[in-house]
């Protein structure tokens, strides 16, 4: 017996405890199992994460070794390309909307690659 059904004797059947332990119970088993989903889930975005950062890693230092661009041209696109979500800080998001901030719109990838092709300092 625990001591809710101890004090609470008087005011309440043995049946109405019984669907409270039972709900609990229930509530109990859905929490964990959210849980269990939601860890799932942490772990599955942790190893697609870790996945795409070797693959980008990977790609960076090919397109170096090959001299597609140096690391200097690379920091530089980088901090650009971070600007282009409003904010410089080291995150690409998704672009914020555009009656909220007079932002131009980013180039595309075609005439971001026409006007790198036409710098002079590259």
């Amino acid at each position: 017996m625990t001591w809710s059904r101890y004090f609470l004797n008087d005011y309440f059947t043995a049946r109405e405890f019984d669907e409270v332990d039972k709900r609990i119970r229930t509530q109990a088993r859905a929490r964990a199992a959210g849980n269990r989903e939601m860890r799932e889930r942490i772990e599955e975005l942790e190893e697609e994460n870790a996945r795409l950062a070797l693959l980008l890693r990977a790609l960076t230092e090919l397109s170096v070794r090959k001299g597609l661009f140096s690391q200097q041209e690379l920091q530089a696109v980088t901090r650009e390309v971070d600007l282009w979500d409003g904010s410089e800080d080291g995150r690409y998001g998704p672009p914020p909307k555009r009656d909220a901030i007079d932002v131009a719109p980013p180039p595309s990838t075609r005439e971001f690659l026409g006007d790198l092709e036409q710098r002079d300092d590259l």
